[in-house]
């Protein structure tokens, strides 16, 4: 019975370990994500220096991934301190704006 009882908590360990390690991994894609968004606005500007308007209208959408991004952090932040779980829910960081190769030049 000792012995079943050990291997029952070895596995629990490993179950969480892996639920830990995908949760971990999922944020990392995430960040990366939303990384390479506001990177590619960036370049966008970089690209057209000579068109304020189209300058600023990167830099809003740049600056509303940084807010939503920001948001979603503390709302992850907050949840898992409240709830105490690891258990991933999906992408917590995807922009409602996509990718920046997906954005209109105007």
């Amino acid at each position: 019975m000792k012995a079943a009882s050990q291997l029952s908590q070895r596995v629990m360990q490993n179950t969480n370990s892996d639920a830990a390690r995908r949760l971990a991994a999922e944020l990392v894609h995430d960040f990366n994500n939303i990384l390479n968004v506001i990177s590619g606005y960036l370049q966008l500007m970089q690209e057209n220096p000579n068109s304020p308007d189209r300058m600023a209208a990167y830099l809003a959408k740049a600056q509303k991934v940084v807010r939503e991004s920001s948001s979603m952090t503390s709302e992850l932040l907050a949840s898992n301190l409240t709830s105490g779980s690891s258990e991933s829910t999906g992408s917590h960081f995807a922009s409602s704006d996509g990718a920046p190769e997906s954005a209109k030049r105007p």
